[in-house]
């Protein structure tokens, strides 16, 4: 029964980080039109957006943890082939099992340790130390809810890795 579950699951969850992503470059993509708004009225009237700095920093943290599942799906992420393409498939598989087992227990800790410092903040209402003072614990809520969808990718790839081994 559960099995068969799996595969309807795995869509489902693709099509929210494929979402995730979306929205990922929908920041990135604000975040260009911001400087590039921030350009021109430096030019037109030689005076600078106070907020910009500080809302591209924001950008940038919420776009890298909403995109990190994602670009493990792909593959995308960065990866050191030295060793592992001297191996035989097999040992590659057992390899990918391996670094997939520990990704996840990381991103295990980041989710765990992240809600807590979240929960804090939110908790004391603590705000960012800047012009807009913010606060801050919704904008560190992205790294818990990444880090989540960051465990699920590795998860999923582990499995993968374990059916070719």
């Amino acid at each position: 029964m559960i099995l068969r579950l799996l595969p309807r699951v795995g869509r489902v969850y693709q099509r929210i980080i494929n979402s995730l992503a979306s929205i990922a470059g929908a920041l990135i993509v604000g975040g260009m039109l911001i400087i590039c708004l921030d350009i021109l009225l430096r030019v037109l009237v030689a005076r600078s957006q106070v907020w910009v700095l500080e809302t591209i920093e924001y950008i940038l943290v919420w776009s890298t943890f909403l995109g990190a599942a994602w670009i493990l799906s792909k593959e995308g992420h960065v990866k050191v082939e030295i060793v592992s393409s001297r191996l035989n498939p097999r040992a590659q598989a057992l390899l990918g099992i391996i670094t997939s087992i520990i990704g996840a227990i990381l991103c295990f800790i980041v989710v765990v340790y992240g809600i807590q410092v979240v929960w804090d903040h939110f908790l004391r209402g603590i705000k960012v130390f800047s012009l807009m003072a913010p606060p801050k614990a919704p904008l560190l809520a992205i790294i818990p809810i990444g880090g989540f969808f960051l465990f699920l990718q590795f998860l999923r790839r582990s499995y993968g890795y374990l059916q070719r081994w």
